[in-house]
């Protein structure tokens, strides 16, 4: 289990938009109805399960976080429905608006034996404001907050005045929005649209007119969901990060953009640096589409994608920061071209000093211009496969470069491993280790073993 999450129980967090209630019932087909060139459909299974705001609600508590609502619902039986959903989540309903004779939203959806969905029935209020009573609650809220996201559906919940109120009241909070087609938005930590919303705010949709719209409106960073295509990041200095999708079958896209919002606001308040917590999020928000209807995508199904002992480069920051915050990391790097009995001494020595072994392994290409054309005699795959079989070793991160550096400086270990015949030498990555508070340890290495001396070897067999 991620040891960070066990302290998000101190965490308060303020949820504010519209409340949803998808209701998803199977329909198996039976007959051709004799009435009309139709078919009848019996019912099936039936289930509810909450959607909008009060989905980002769900995902929050889940992560142990302790989350109170604003929304509205209705005095029906939906609304009954909601309440348990919400009290089974244990989302705080202190300041939960019910209405008389207005209906609790309600998305019923229709779908087949495979899971597909057929049809869809909205059964919901048009064209209402609740400004008043939202104001209200707010008033009347006096709570410290360490997160406040806004979650527009425009289902009559967040208005202009109440998305100022919300602003000025929480002035000191990081505030996050998942917009709708308004054009108030301003002044916040994050805004999250999608393509085709911002094109409602902004029109054409560029680089230069996004950062000119973020600025204007004094929105630090600004994250445009774009579905199949991944995600770009406007960051506070308009820097662009672009975070491409991780590619999975898309079953349903149902509940994708409250898993983002609610991996975003997970990574945040773990203290990721933003560009991580959006990749934290396009990864879990890959396994959401993959998935039917709004079911959660749970923190298990994302530990599990950092499970192998290969590690995505791009995800270096997620991984360390998170999953193993507080334990001692190791790390070694080196060609790893042909393994000996060297190579296992040096890892074996290294797994003692810490919790987590990491090998920085030379790309192909890196280790040709180290070493020559002639280099690698094992190809990368080959080497990765051999190296995940050592039991000391408990991470591999594949590099580039000529050297990790990069590596270390994102991973940040306490200690810094290599041979003893980098006694009288500088070691890379050495200084910003010691500087961070880590050491510099050097093994004494196993005589006449190293893979040089293996190929000269084979070379003078070759040549008897």
């Amino acid at each position: 289990m991620i040891n960070e999450i066990s302290k998000l129980n101190n965490k308060n967090v303020l949820v504010i938009g519209d409340i949803i209630l998808d209701h998803y019932i199977n329909i198996i087909p039976n007959k051709i109805s004799q009435e009309a060139p139709i078919l009848v459909f019996n019912l099936g299974s039936e289930y509810n399960s909450l959607g909008g705001c009060a989905n980002v609600c769900k995902y929050l508590s889940s992560f142990n976080i302790n989350v109170d609502i604003i929304g509205v619902i209705g005095k029906d039986n939906n609304s009954k429905i909601v309440k348990k959903l919400l009290n089974d989540s244990h989302i705080n309903m202190d300041y939960l608006i019910e209405k008389d004779n207005i209906k609790t939203t309600t998305k019923n959806r229709f779908f087949s034996e495979d899971n597909k969905q057929v049809l869809r029935v909205d059964d919901e209020e048009n064209n209402i404001e609740y400004t008043d009573e939202v104001l209200k609650i707010l008033n009347k809220n006096n709570k410290e907050y360490d997160l406040i996201i806004i979650s527009d559906y425009k289902k009559g919940v967040i208005s202009e005045k109440v998305f100022n109120e919300i602003i000025n009241k929480y002035n000191h909070t990081k505030i996050i929005c998942d917009p709708k087609n308004n054009k108030y938005y301003k002044d916040m930590f994050l805004l999250k649209p999608n393509k085709k919303e911002l094109e409602y705010i902004i029109g054409n949709i560029n680089d230069n007119n996004i950062i000119e719209y973020k600025n204007e409106n004094n929105i630090d960073n600004l994250l445009l969901t774009l579905g199949k295509d991944g995600m770009k990041l406007y960051d506070k200095d308009n820097n662009i990060h672009t975070i491409n999708s991780i590619n999975n079958t898309v079953y349903d896209v149902t509940g994708a953009g409250d898993c983002v919002l609610s991996y975003l606001s997970l990574g945040i308040l773990l203290n990721l640096d933003l560009i991580d917590s959006c990749k934290l999020s396009n990864y879990a928000a890959s396994k959401k589409v993959s998935k039917f209807g709004t079911q959660l995508v749970s923190l298990e199904e994302v530990i599990d994608y950092f499970n192998d002992k290969l590690i995505d480069r791009n995800n270096i920051g997620i991984f360390f920061k998170i999953l193993h915050n507080n334990k001692t990391i190791v790390f070694t790097n080196g060609c790893y071209d042909i393994i000996h009995s060297g190579h296992i001494h040096l890892l074996k020595e290294a797994k003692k000093l810490g919790d987590i072994l990491v090998l920085g392994l030379n790309s192909d290409d890196s280790i040709k211009r180290l070493k020559g054309n002639n280099r690698p005699i094992l190809n990368e795959k080959e080497r990765i496969n051999i190296l995940k079989s050592i039991e000391y070793i408990d991470y591999i991160v594949v590099f580039d470069e000529d050297t990790p550096l990069n590596i270390i400086k994102e991973i940040k270990p306490d200690y810094l491993v290599k041979g003893s015949d980098y006694k009288d030498k500088k070691v890379v990555g050495s200084d910003f280790v010691i500087k961070n508070g880590g050491a510099l340890v050097l093994i004494d290495l196993v005589e006449g073993k190293s893979t040089t001396n293996i190929i000269n070897k084979i070379k003078e067999i070759n040549n008897e």
